[in-house]
C-alpha cells in the first residue's frame, strides 16, 4: 500500500504556508535551478524530491518554478504568440477568400 502524502501546508523560505502544496508526487515540474522538466518523486513539508541523472535530489520549495505547461519562459511566450498570429492569419485568409468568391 502506497503512503498517502498530505497535500496541505509547506515551508517556503522558512515561512509556513497554510494552503495546498503546489504539486504532489508524479507531477511534472520546472525548476529555478536547472532547465528541463522533472518528475516529482516525493514531497514533504520542507522539500520535494526529483530524479536527476538517476539520482534522487531533494530541493527546498523555493526552487519550484512552475508546473509543466504553465510556464512563462521565453519559448512558451513565443509559442503562444505564434499560435495567435496563425489564428489571425487564418481569419484574414478566410475573409479574403469570401471577398474573392463574392466577386
Amino acid at each position: 500500500m502506497e503512503k498517502k502524502v498530505n497535500p496541505w501546508y509547506y515551508y517556503l523560505k522558512g515561512v509556513l504556508i497554510k494552503k495546498e502544496k503546489p504539486f504532489l508526487p508524479g507531477a511534472q515540474i520546472h525548476l529555478h535551478k536547472w532547465e528541463g522538466c522533472y518528475k516529482v518523486e516525493s514531497v514533504s513539508i520542507n522539500s520535494f524530491t526529483i530524479r536527476k541523472n538517476r539520482d534522487l535530489v531533494s530541493l527546498p520549495w523555493d526552487q519550484f518554478r512552475c508546473l509543466k505547461g504553465e510556464g512563462t519562459s521565453e519559448e512558451t511566450v513565443l509559442k503562444k504568440e505564434l499560435k495567435t498570429i496563425r489564428f489571425h492569419l487564418a481569419q484574414t485568409v478566410s475573409s479574403v477568400d469570401r471577398i474573392i468568391r463574392s466577386i
